[in-house]
């Protein structure tokens, strides 16, 4: 047996294949094409898979897409006024009145998890930071930001008055299945015993562009079981670190927080 127990992304493909009871021929790969279609026609199918399936697993904070880095120095708020915020976001750090090149949010970023803060230059403790929802309450500036909003894909902060060190921990996407020293199908697929899912989705994605919403629908649904599978399994889900009482009490991380679930098949 392999020391690497990772599947490539044939063995998805070929599972997909024959769940669709042979019926897209030319879902099989050959030097990273397709016969008889468009160039990477399977290669953005597959991808596009990858990706649904990353960010569902993203969502129930699956530890495999957990990643962590550190903002620092991040300067201070341009000005001591309550009402102006500061923000990161992929084009630099806005500081109330003036764009800069850093910090940014790092490429492959999905969502934020968690922030933890001190002051720049000491040694002093990280403490955890509040995740506030719809606005950031318009308080006197102090020596910290204690609280953050995730909004228009940046986060938001009230803004210190001093320089301060930031640790943010969030879901990054892996890469995707491009041709380089191994053709994209003979890659293995770094998320373990995931060919299920994977394999679901790439039915999905299928069914869609035949336009047979309720196939698509019935993927949809076996795929997030999968996924459901993969993070039971996750060893940081939360059952591995409370006790069976407590474990029955939270929420299914697949459940939303409020609403019900209507995610579009067209997504």
């Amino acid at each position: 047996m392999p020391n690497n127990p990772s599947d490539t992304v044939i063995v998805a493909v070929n599972a997909a294949n024959t769940r669709l009871n042979g019926r897209v021929d030319t879902l099989q790969p050959i030097g990273g094409q397709l016969i008889g279609n468009t160039q990477s026609f399977s290669q953005q199918v597959v991808n596009d898979a990858w990706r649904k399936m990353q960010n569902r697993l993203a969502d129930a904070r699956y530890s495999g897409l957990q990643q962590e880095t550190l903002f620092a120095a991040v300067p201070a708020a341009s000005s001591t006024d309550p009402a102006l915020q500061v923000n990161i976001s992929f084009s630099g750090y806005f500081d109330g009145m003036n764009l800069l090149s850093v910090p940014v949010l790092p490429a492959g970023f999905i969502q934020p998890y968690e922030l933890t803060e001190r002051q720049n230059g000491t040694t002093n403790l990280f403490t955890e930071m509040d995740q506030i929802f719809f606005s950031l309450p318009k308080v006197p500036k102090q020596n910290w930001n204690r609280e953050w909003l995730w909004r228009s894909n940046a986060i938001y902060l009230p803004g210190a008055l001093v320089s301060t060190d930031i640790f943010l921990l969030y879901a990054g996407l892996l890469v995707d299945f491009q041709d380089g020293a191994l053709p994209w199908f003979q890659q293995p697929i770094p998320i373990l015993n995931s060919i299920d899912c994977l394999a679901d989705y790439i039915c999905r994605e299928i069914e869609i562009a035949r336009g047979n919403a309720a196939g698509a629908m019935a993927f949809q649904q076996s795929a997030e079981d999968g996924a459901r599978l993969i993070c039971n399994q996750d060893s940081s889900g939360p059952k591995s670190i409370y006790k069976t009482s407590e474990f029955g009490k939270m929420q299914d991380r697949f459940t939303p927080n409020s609403g019900a679930d209507t995610e579009a098949v067209k997504r």
